[in-house]
């Protein structure tokens, strides 16, 4: 007997067939089935990148490598660089090493990850908010609303704690990302805590948030300051996708490497933190003043200017590029 679903299988298997064959670096590849079209970049060796896995509740995909086999399963395969027309796609050797640079979490679907292989078009992903989020918004209060009603994807904010500033990226939708830890007692290093300032902090993650959970009670600012200095911004949608790309474990110092220094290199390529050193500096002062008086507070306070500043020097090394 005459089987239509088998023989359609057979077809759809020699037309994929034929696609693979023809499949050159940096090519879009449009996978489609009976109720969803899927989307990957070929790059090389019968191996593509994709966003596959996507968390509803985190809105994050997952940017993966994986082989043709394991993607295309029972779907319709074939070529599809359309916007060529369009968009100026760019050489193969860029569309390969942005796919391959890409690597881990992300809030791009899977076109406009394609998309932005290809061509360079990012998605600045400012979603309009629910009701509900329109809520908490007016709960953070006059001052604060009118600061999140400017902000754009790719902007940084700062966070007046007790002691300090804790910074994020703002990335659209009402959220934010940023790094934060646990002091000894278990408490949030971007909460103002001073245990965890000579000890450092455990945990220490990339989170993504929304930007009332982090803001609570105190008072925000927009602060793009260095877009003022000789530091060239990066464009918003690559600020926020450096921000996403890193979430997860990070190694973390409030004094060392902070909030401020990853917010910063998300926005810049270039990790500096205005606030930790002169804390460190008077710190180490009193401290040297107390246990052997104004001279050795002096050189302790000297000491700790000239380890900053060998610090600075080192911060490119120590970059979250690694």
């Amino acid at each position: 007997m005459y089987n239509a679903d088998r023989r359609q299988s057979w077809d759809t298997e020699r037309t994929n067939r034929d696609v693979i064959q023809m499949l050159q670096y940096g090519d879009i590849i449009r996978f489609t089935g009976p109720y969803v079209t899927h989307w990957a970049v070929y790059v090389g060796n019968s191996v593509v990148v994709h966003v596959g896995r996507f968390d509803e509740k985190s809105e994050l995909g997952e940017i993966m490598k994986e082989t043709i086999t394991n993607v295309v399963g029972d779907y319709q395969m074939e070529i599809c660089n359309d916007w060529d027309g369009i968009h100026r796609a760019s050489p193969k050797e860029d569309i390969v090493k942005r796919a391959l640079e890409n690597l881990g979490p992300t809030m791009d679907d899977a076109q406009q990850f394609v998309m932005f292989c290809r061509y360079g078009i990012q998605s600045t992903h400012q979603r309009p908010l629910t009701h509900s989020e329109m809520w908490y918004i007016k709960a953070l209060g006059d001052k604060n609303k009118q600061v999140f009603f400017q902000l754009k994807p790719g902007d940084l904010i700062k966070i007046k704690r007790s002691m300090f500033y804790h910074w994020a990226v703002y990335i659209g939708g009402g959220d934010v990302i940023h790094v934060d830890g646990e002091d000894a007692t278990g408490r949030s290093g971007g909460s103002g805590t001073i245990s965890g300032l000579w000890s450092g902090y455990k945990n220490s993650r990339v989170k993504k948030e929304k930007i009332w959970d982090v803001v609570r009670k105190d008072t925000m600012e927009l602060d793009n300051g260095m877009d003022k200095d000789s530091s060239k911004p990066l464009d918003g949608a690559e600020v926020v996708r450096r921000a996403v790309r890193k979430l997860g474990p990070i190694q973390y110092h409030p004094a060392l490497k902070n909030c401020e220094h990853f917010a910063k290199w998300c926005r810049y390529d270039a990790e500096n933190c205005s606030q930790s050193k002169p804390y460190m500096v008077v710190g180490a002062a009193l401290g040297g003043m107390l246990l052997g008086g104004p001279m050795f507070g002096l050189l302790s306070g000297l000491s700790v200017a000239a380890k900053m500043a060998y610090n600075n020097n080192q911060e490119k090394k120590r970059s979250f590029d690694n």
